[in-house]
């Protein structure tokens, strides 16, 4: 009783972030170990970074992209899931997609599995509006809906940027707990002793 009464994991993600979308998918796994819910909070963590002034560094510097190259492939090998790197990687927003994560209000799990699975596995058109109504549309048709209507949650998005950034949030994924805070999918084993303590 007394460990179902504790707060929820708050995990913040932005589907840009392929370290995000290894955490995602270890989602049940963090639930099981820690016996805790999980607050699932998309952010844009571009957005964040700005707000804190920290800089993507993957971006900036060519040896560190080159070196993430090699660790992602290994989590994906790690982890056995789905993967492929989005042609236009880079070159587009994800404020759409959280927007409509959002939106999904109660079903944001299920969307955001879909919108991971989009970025990162499937290659879909996000920067074309139609397309990718078309591309939930053929997953579920209230992910479609979520899509079509992303535009009405500016303000949400703002409040979930402004509470990571009152939790400490720097990048993404970040897991904020009352057992302290944890940036990164590597860091889990360091989340589940500190909450085990």
């Amino acid at each position: 009783m007394e460990q179902t009464m504790r707060k929820p994991i708050c995990f913040y993600y932005d589907f840009v972030s392929p370290y995000s979308y290894f955490a995602f998918s270890q989602r049940d796994q963090i639930r099981e170990r820690t016996g805790r819910e999980l607050q699932l909070l998309p952010v844009t963590v571009g957005k964040i970074m700005e707000m804190v002034g920290n800089v993507p560094t993957s971006i900036t510097c060519k040896t560190k992209r080159a070196y993430q190259g090699q660790d992602v492939m290994r989590w994906v090998e790690k982890l056995q899931i789905p993967f492929a790197i989005h042609p236009q990687f880079g070159t587009f927003s994800t404020e759409p997609l959280v927007q409509a994560a959002l939106r999904a209000g109660e079903d944001v799990e299920a969307f955001s599995e879909a919108a991971f699975q989009a970025v990162w596995a499937e290659q879909a058109p996000v920067t074309d509006n139609s397309a990718m109504h078309a591309y939930f549309a053929g997953k579920e048709e209230r992910f479609a809906a979520y899509w079509a209507e992303n535009d009405l949650m500016k303000d949400a998005l703002e409040k979930n940027n402004n509470m990571a950034v009152d939790d400490g949030v720097f990048g993404v994924p970040y897991f904020h707990t009352d057992s302290g805070d944890f940036f990164g999918n590597d860091r889990l084993d360091f989340l589940y002793e500190a909450i085990a303590s």
